[in-house]
């Protein structure tokens, strides 16, 4: 169950994408199909180099081994089951997700602005 519920999750995840991505830039005297252009460019740039399911799925691990470890110090005798591991998977899921879309805008904002584009967000 949990293995289905990590992969949908994934699979939700894969829609915030770096062409998802919409930054606020200063179009004034900018020629507007030049921009559009290099935006694509500049999204495509972060998509190969960071992944936001990628970046689940790393948090999900990490937190799913968080979670267990915190369960058997806290609950040597394991009544409360895996508790402490789902809360932690979905925790570091998230957590992981969250990071990685926030390096994808921060790369597409660079990239933009070291074409010379004025980035207000």
């Amino acid at each position: 169950m949990k293995i289905i519920s990590l992969l949908t999750f994934a699979i939700i995840l894969s829609g915030c994408s770096a062409k998802s991505v919409k930054p606020i830039v200063d179009l004034k005297d900018i020629d507007k199909k030049q921009y559009k252009a290099d935006l694509a460019e500049c999204r495509t740039l972060a998509g190969e180099t960071h992944g936001i399911a990628k970046n689940a799925a790393i948090g999900a691990i990490t937190g799913a081994v968080v979670g267990a470890v915190a369960s058997a110090v806290i609950d040597p005798e394991g009544r409360t089951g895996s508790y402490g591991t789902s809360v932690g998977t979905v925790y570091g899921g998230m957590a992981g997700a969250a990071e990685g879309a926030i390096e994808i805008r921060v790369i597409v904002k660079r990239c933009l602005e070291g074409r010379g584009y004025k980035v207000i967000l």
